[in-house]
């Protein structure tokens, strides 16, 4: 019998630590226009020069993705609230979702 209060008492604090897991990316989670790009654990600010913007277009060398922004929710492709890139992935590494700083766009 302690093993099922035991889980009864933790599991709260499971569900806590999942909703907190962005981090720094919360505000992704909570954007009514894009929170469909995150999972748990999946955005996070973009590595310095792993964007280029080439000719109005996003590029994303390790991915070979590229993104142009047109203002439509299935370009993925949205403002970001500060001066820094963010991205949010699929398992497999590929970008679900771009975030780019608003002077870029």
């Amino acid at each position: 019998m302690v093993l099922p209060r035991l889980a009864l008492a933790v599991t709260p604090f499971l569900i806590a630590a999942a909703a907190w897991a962005h981090g720094d990316a919360d505000w992704i989670r909570k954007g009514a226009d894009y929170d469909w790009c995150c999972g748990p654990q999946d955005c996070e600010r973009a590595p310095v020069g792993a964007i280029l913007l080439e000719k109005g277009v996003y590029v994303i060398p390790s991915t070979r993705q590229s993104f142009a922004f047109r203002g439509r929710p299935e370009d993925r492709i949205f403002p970001s609230i500060d001066a820094d890139y963010w991205w949010c992935l699929y398992p497999d590494g590929r970008i679900r979702c771009l975030f780019v700083p608003p002077l870029t766009w």
